[in-house]
């Protein structure tokens, strides 16, 4: 009887053990309306965006508070199976660039995230 219970405790606990590292994946996926591959061309990623990159970029710019003054490098691509536009705004006062991920299918931001140093 014991041995039983140790042995069904010993499956539960390495299911949760494997199950976990999916669920922190799961939780970082980014929701978007568009679901796209690397794996696709320029040309059919275009042909599914519903936004256009100007608007993108400006709704980037905006959202760091940078409409007029600061710079927004980047443009459509795939990010975590989402079409996106992601987008590094440099700001005058600041040295390292904020990233700005914008759902190519809405316009509305998915992420905001400041810069890790790198330019």
């Amino acid at each position: 009887m014991i041995g039983e219970t140790e042995a069904r405790m010993k499956r539960i606990a390495l299911g949760i053990a494997l199950a976990l590292p999916l669920a922190a994946v799961a939780a970082d996926a980014l929701e978007c309306s568009i679901k796209a591959t690397k794996r696709m061309s320029r040309e059919e990623l275009a042909a599914l965006a519903k936004v256009k990159e100007e608007d993108a970029r400006k709704t980037a710019l905006a959202w760091v508070n940078a409409p007029k003054v600061g710079s927004a490098k980047g443009g459509l691509g795939v990010e975590e199976g989402c079409l996106v536009y992601a987008y590094d705004v440099v700001l005058p006062a600041k040295r390292d660039p904020e990233e700005v991920i914008i759902d190519a299918g809405t316009g509305q931001i998915l992420t905001r995230k400041p810069g890790d140093g790198a330019r």
